[in-house]
């Protein structure tokens, strides 16, 4: 009973720290991408195009319309449920630390870590894959971490699917697959449990991807534009130390005592050699430091999610626990890991205000934009193109629906802007800039506004 309220707790309090810390309107980039997908039901775009999560995200917008609900309050039905799959991690961490035989003292500060994580509380808190694929990850680790003390093989292909799901929501989440294998190899039942997990991953993972390649005309071109223009993303943007730097910050924004804690966990706590727990650990912590290198990883720390519970939170629970013997210094660790999500929502607020502002103002600014203008903007532009499809969506007769063509920043930037914006004035299209500052946000934002004003 005990076990079950602390558990009830950590969710509740992740769900709070996401209503706190979070937006509450979508102002990631991928998220109106998202929305419109789970409304059109058309998959594609990024990678495999994140099919679970589309699919599933599109059978909850289906049964809203059904019960006469508008295109136009999809984006929050979604966020919110999505905000619930995610605060479900922060139990899960406890679990799976509970399943490595450590105290419900320890397994609390494991799942404290997750649900009091700034980064985490942001990105949950969104229409996006991060935080869902961060929770279907440390379910399946969970039920392999089971599953091998237990040797039954059926858990493990349960581990398997569960890995599936969280690769049909964000591919990367995969490489996860490394962590069932090296807890399979530990039983002696090795060859019956790698089969089973993989039997499992490949069932969830292709039973979607086959539907859309037998359903949907034109995915598999959708993925061979995605590795073309990630080609065009490398050479387009180099990485240097200032996106190192980025990444250190990005880090912290996971849990500055986590962090410490973590890296204390790693280096001087015995357990953190142990098979298990590097089975269970070592690959997402492989991962956390490869994505060190990642060049589009200065948008947001959003990235990171995946990794986050098994390669600090897990190892951080050891120190924490260690730290705080007496009433006193636990009230101190714990006002350590709530102070930042505290202080994160205020300041993110502030700082995304200018952005939102922009948001708010756009529908009334393209009230006065031509219905089939080229507009050129910044971090508003998936917005346009989500409003476009939304007012189609939402019954708009097909003379009077917009059909604005957008030029965004990013894969699809023409190499020369001044001769493609000549030509569709030459075509008799109206072009419209946007010049506003704090539409083109970052030092890449600057070089993309410097060319606009041009």
């Amino acid at each position: 009973m005990e076990t079950r309220r602390t558990l009830t707790l950590l969710f509740a309090l992740a769900a709070l720290a996401a209503w706190w810390v979070g937006p509450h309107a979508p102002v990631y980039w991928d998220s109106f991408g998202y929305v419109t997908q789970s409304i059109t039901g058309r998959v594609g775009g990024l990678l495999l195009g994140r099919p679970t999560f589309i699919l599933a995200s599109h059978a909850l917008a289906r049964a809203w319309r059904a019960l006469g609900g508008s295109v136009w309050t999809i984006e929050p039905l979604l966020r919110v449920c999505w905000l619930l799959v995610s605060a479900g991690a922060a139990p899960l961490t406890a679990l799976v630390a509970r399943e490595l035989g450590v105290s419900t003292r320890a397994a609390w500060w494991a799942g404290l870590c997750v649900a009091l994580s700034p980064a985490v509380a942001h990105t949950s808190d969104a229409v996006l894959t991060d935080g869902s694929s961060m929770t279907v990850v440390v379910l399946s680790l969970w039920l392999a971490v089971r599953a091998a003390r237990r040797e039954r093989v059926a858990e493990m292909f349960a581990a398997g699917c569960a890995l599936g799901i969280a690769a049909g929501f964000r591919e990367q989440c995969a490489a996860y697959g490394v962590a069932l294998w090296a807890l399979a190899w530990f039983t002696k039942r090795r060859a019956a449990m790698m089969a089973a997990s993989l039997a499992g991953a490949t069932l969830t993972l292709g039973a979607p991807v086959a539907w859309l390649v037998t359903h949907q005309p034109g995915y598999l071109d959708t993925i061979h534009a995605w590795f073309r223009a990630m080609a065009h993303e490398r050479t387009d943007h180099s990485y240097g130390a200032r996106d190192f730097a980025i990444y250190l910050g990005w880090l912290v924004s996971l849990g500055p005592l986590a962090l410490v804690a973590a890296l204390w966990g790693w280096t001087r706590v015995p357990t953190a050699r142990t098979k298990v727990f590097l089975a269970v650990c070592l690959p997402a912590a492989l991962q956390l430091a490869a994505l060190g290198l990642y060049q589009a990883l200065s948008v947001a720390p959003r990235y990171l999610l995946p990794a986050g519970p098994c390669a600090l939170a897990l190892p951080a629970r050891p120190a924490l626990d260690r730290w705080g013997p007496s009433r006193r210094r636990t009230a101190w660790l714990a006002a350590l890991l709530v102070v930042p999500a505290l202080v994160a929502g205020p300041l993110l607020r502030w700082r995304q205000g200018p952005l939102l502002a922009a948001l708010d103002r756009l529908p009334a600014m393209l009230d006065r934009v031509p219905r089939d203008a080229v507009v050129v903007t910044g971090q508003v532009c998936p917005a346009l193109v989500y409003l476009r499809e939304l007012t189609r969506l939402a019954g708009t007769s097909p003379p009077l629906a917009p059909r604005w063509t957008q030029v965004c920043p990013g894969w699809r930037w023409p190499e020369n802007l001044a001769q493609r914006l000549d030509s569709e004035r030459a075509n008799g299209r109206v072009v419209v800039l946007d010049l506003r500052a704090e539409v083109w946000p970052g030092l890449r934002g600057d070089r993309y506004l410097r060319e606009v004003r041009s």
